[in-house]
Parts: C-alpha cells; structure tokens; sequence
C-alpha cells in the first residue's frame, strides 16, 4: 500500500503520534530515528550528520518535544536489535514523545511536504 519506505515509515509514526499508541511500539524509537534520517537527507542534503542537520534547520519546537527529539538522538543513535527479549531503551511514552517530536519537525520544516504526507495518511 506504500510507495516507499519512508511512506511506511511516516505512516506509523504519524498514526502514534495521532492515537497515543502503536502496534510498533518496539520498532518506534528506529522507524522514527529512520524516518528523519531520510527526511533530513533530502531536505538539508549538504549536512553529513544527523544531529546537524536537524539543528542546522532552525525548526523551533515546543520544548517538550525538543527534549524528546534531543534523547532520540542520544539513545536510538542506531540502536540494535539483540533478541526479541530486549526492550528499546526509550520507554512507551518516550516513544510517542518521540513521535510528536519528529511529525512537528517535518511539519515546521516543510509545511507543505506533511500536509500531502497527513493527506497520504488519512487517506490510508
């Protein structure tokens, strides 16, 4: 149903930022790492790192999901699946917070990219 990745990507992160949960729950802190990691390498293409080009981008987000986004970077920094017995170091609710953080980025960033993304979503 998606025409890429990151269209995937989106999707879940936007449905838990939405509802305040997810079936994904495990998969969240790296879909949404990965999400904008693809979103940023398109968006700020001359930046070589993550953290950079979020910061290089002057989006000023609420402070709450600042400070969620702050600690996906620091925890999820490509985090590794060792065995479905452990657990993401973000908690649920880091998680969703997370989520928030990384659909008011995309928002603030390129207002007219999440409104065909939200469109694409509600579709769906």
């Amino acid at each position: 149903d998606y025409d890429t990745e990151y269209h995937y990507l989106f999707k879940i992160i936007y449905d838990a930022k939405k509802n305040g949960s997810s079936d994904f729950q495990l998969l969240l802190p790296n879909a949404t790492r990965k999400m904008l990691e693809m979103f940023v390498s398109f968006a700020a293409p001359t930046q070589t790192s993550f953290a950079g080009a979020l910061g290089e981008s002057g989006v000023v987000l609420t402070e709450n999901n600042l400070k969620a986004l702050e600690r996906l970077v620091q925890i999820e920094s490509h985090g590794t699946m060792e065995g479905m017995g452990i657990l993401p170091s973000l908690t649920v609710e880091e998680s969703i917070r997370a989520c928030s953080a990384a659909i008011e980025f995309i928002q603030k960033r390129d207002p007219k990219h999440y409104h065909a993304m939200k469109s694409m979503c509600d579709r769906l």
